[in-house]
């Protein structure tokens, strides 16, 4: 296990204190703070600086993770476009179409076209990722699907987000962009 130190805050806490977490923990906190900090400020001005300022962090920090901007925010796509195949839940559906409208559809169907690049090893269904991807896109059907008649009760959700037909239409839009793009079939 590869342990990184670096000084950051304290969950729950203003205070900064020293935490040890792995790579892989490093970078879910990274990704985690970019995807807030785009749907905060939006992608064309969202900087490292601002991702690192959100965690307390220097930007060499980040850029250890994360070689430029653009693969930190492709990466957080990925990962949450991954996380609607395997989890189904709302908020990941969510967060693919704020990302993908932050992103614009043409880039953020690019990036997932080749979803499969990432996550072919850890995919236990017979079809692509992305084949997988674009079907529940085109129609998302979450597994806690309840939630989708009470989006407005979401925490710090952008009111634009509040009726998921529009979720739904910018989902239908990235999958029938991700066709056209012709990887993702």
């Amino acid at each position: 296990m590869t342990v990184v130190t670096d000084v950051a805050p304290a969950a729950g806490s203003a205070q900064h204190g020293r935490r040890s977490l792995t790579v892989e923990q490093r970078r879910a906190e990274i990704l985690e703070a970019t995807r807030r900090v785009v749907l905060a400020r939006g992608f064309g001005h969202t900087r490292i600086a601002d991702v690192a300022a959100e965690l307390g962090v220097s930007t060499g920090l980040i850029h250890y993770h994360f070689a430029s901007k653009d693969a930190l925010l492709a990466e957080t796509l990925r990962v949450k476009a991954w996380l609607a195949v395997s989890r189904n839940q709302t908020r990941d559906y969510l967060d693919v179409a704020a990302l993908a409208d932050r992103l614009g559809t043409g880039e953020a169907a690019a990036v997932l076209a080749r979803i499969d690049d990432y996550y072919r090893e850890v995919n236990a269904r017979p079809e692509a990722v992305a084949t997988q991807l674009v079907r529940q896109l085109a129609d998302p059907r979450p597994r806690d699907g309840a939630t989708t008649e009470r989006l407005v009760e979401y925490k710090a959700l952008d009111p634009r987000w509040h009726d998921w037909a529009k979720v739904k239409a910018t989902l239908a839009d990235l999958a029938r962009a991700m066709v056209g793009d012709g990887r993702a079939v």
